[in-house]
């Protein structure tokens, strides 16, 4: 992945922690799993008016100390600066009014809390599209996160281009069984959300195993045994898919 280089002015009172090292933990844990009050302000455009355009958001906002809820959100500003945008940008900023960051490390990724405030100036979020063009305009623009629509959730609503190696995927998969072994007789909305997310990390080691498959330099007998597997991940997604009434894409060749 080429590098990119973001402004983002963070203001702090730290001990020895960096400000790279400290913006390099909040892009890490200001991600779309922890925001999901905002991909709801994207989800409901999305539904409301189909999709339009791509737009990046330019937000400031302060991260509590200790809590880790983030306040006083102010868009600077969105791109196009459309009606659309607006609404979108109004949206955002009351989302994340009604956003608490994890203070520690869970399967979304890494947690974020510090003893002091922290002023973060110039966060930009990029909406966009389900199609790999409209994701690759938004990372021209240099966003720090990437939100996408969920519109379709039957395609797999995984993020990752390309997708992650086959093991991290592996284990995750074994941790989203848990999961959704562990809320079976539970609450019900957050047993689908386990098999959503189950079902998303299916089709994303699914396509892992084909490409992997695909590379030329693979031989023949390991070319052979990463298309079972993917044929056996693909039947999983199948019975996964059932649950939440999704057919899996047909898996590209």
């Amino acid at each position: 992945m080429r590098q990119r280089v973001m402004t983002l002015l963070v203001v702090f009172t730290a001990g020895c922690v960096s400000k790279q090292a400290l913006t390099d933990r909040l892009v890490s844990a200001a991600q779309p799993a922890h925001l999901p009050l905002v991909v709801a302000c994207w989800e409901k455009q999305i539904e409301t008016d189909g999709f339009q355009s791509d737009y990046t958001a330019s937000l400031d906002f302060t991260v509590e100390k200790k809590t880790s809820r983030i306040l006083r959100a102010r868009t600077r500003s969105v791109e196009p600066d459309d009606a659309q945008g607006r609404a979108l940008a109004a949206c955002v900023e009351e989302a994340l009014a009604r956003t608490t960051l994890p203070r520690e490390a869970d399967a979304e990724g890494p947690g974020f809390v510090m003893a002091s405030d922290v002023e973060v100036r110039g966060y930009r979020i990029a909406f966009v599209g389900p199609k790999a063009e409209t994701r690759e305009r938004a990372a021209e623009r240099q966003a720090h996160v990437l939100l996408g629509p969920r519109a379709d959730r039957c395609q797999g609503l995984y993020q990752y281009a390309p997708p992650r190696d086959a093991a991290t995927l592996s284990a995750e998969l074994s941790e989203r069984e848990r999961k959704v072994d562990a809320t079976a007789s539970g609450d019900r909305d957050q047993h689908a959300r386990e098999l959503q997310k189950t079902y998303d990390t299916q089709l994303e080691l699914r396509e892992r195993l084909r490409l992997d498959a695909a590379h030329p330099d693979v031989p023949l007998p390991s070319q052979k045994r990463l298309l079972e597997a993917m044929q056996q991940v693909e039947q999983d997604a199948r019975r996964t898919g059932a649950l939440i009434r999704c057919e899996p894409p047909l898996s590209r060749r």
